[in-house]
């Protein structure tokens, strides 16, 4: 199953193998698909996600943080824009 991401409104920041995703989305699912795929990249040891979901008015909602991955790797900083897929 196919579904288009946006996450045109969303900034990655790479630090010493901690990601910090911050911005806003408009469904609650994508902001958790996000997370999952930066927790799923190598090198991710830990992921804060500070993503928040646009309500239907417009504003956003609150969100909750990150989890944590598993393994080592550099640092480097980069923003997230266009839509990706999740296959």
């Amino acid at each position: 199953m196919n579904q288009d991401i946006d996450a045109s409104e969303v900034t990655v920041e790479v630090k010493e193998a901690r990601v910090t995703l911050e911005g806003t989305v408009p469904e609650r699912w994508m902001k958790h698909t996000i997370e999952d795929i930066a927790d799923g990249c190598h090198g991710v040891q830990d992921v804060e996600n500070r993503i928040r979901v646009q309500s239907q008015s417009g504003g956003a909602e609150s969100s909750g943080q990150g989890s944590t991955g598993s393994s080592t790797y550099g640092s480097t900083s980069s923003t997230a824009t266009g839509r990706s897929k999740k296959e």
